[in-house]
């Protein structure tokens, strides 16, 4: 089982694979779309002080509206991090991680492993087999879960590479629509749900 300092670790990891792609000093953004005051809050602070508020405009219309990889790049290791936390709604989670599986397979090995080394140690995080015997994350972080999903989707082996529990794996392997449908794991419940 992980600890917060394997996932700790994770995100230090994460930081460090992308620090390579520093704040542009120009950015393109679509000003119909994206306030001046909303692009000067999203470039205000050192990337790991930035806020959730501060960095929700630009999850919105990332490389649709707002910036290139590369800038995308630059706040990744950010915008994860603040979903882990719960600061950044999970409802950015599918497009990041769209985001992430158009380019994946250009990125520098180093970047993949980091994205699937933090996604993998929040999902082990979000299952910890007392939150699960407890009922507090039967179905893991939403958010986790998606990211998760996409990054199965993006190449085989990815369970592999995230050491997910023992009980994961055979179960994605024979159901891999499990993790969309949110349904438990073989052998566990969700909470309020009595067995035989």
């Amino acid at each position: 089982m992980d600890t917060p300092s394997d996932l700790d670790r994770a995100l230090e990891a994460l930081y460090a694979a992308f620090s390579r792609y520093p704040l542009p000093a120009k950015t393109d953004v679509c000003d119909h779309c994206v306030s001046d005051e909303r692009v000067r809050a999203a470039r205000a602070a050192p990337l790991r002080m930035l806020t959730a508020s501060a960095l929700e405009p630009y999850a919105w219309n990332a490389l649709y509206t707002w910036g290139d990889v590369e800038e995308f790049k630059h706040y990744l290791p950010r915008l994860l991090e603040l979903l882990i936390l719960e600061e950044l709604d999970g409802l950015h989670s599918r497009s990041l991680m769209l985001h992430v599986g158009v380019r994946w397979q250009s990125w520098r090995k180093i970047e993949r492993e980091a994205v699937i080394g933090t996604v993998g140690a929040w999902w082990r995080h979000t299952l910890a087999p007392g939150q699960l015997d407890q009922g507090n994350g039967t179905r893991g972080d939403p958010g986790a879960r998606i990211l998760l999903r996409e990054l199965i989707r993006s190449g085989p082996g990815t369970l592999r590479r995230t050491r997910d529990p023992p009980h994961l794996e055979p179960a994605l392997n024979r159901d891999p629509q499990r993790l969309q449908r949110g349904a438990p794991a073989p052998g566990r419940r969700r909470a309020g749900e009595h067995g035989p």
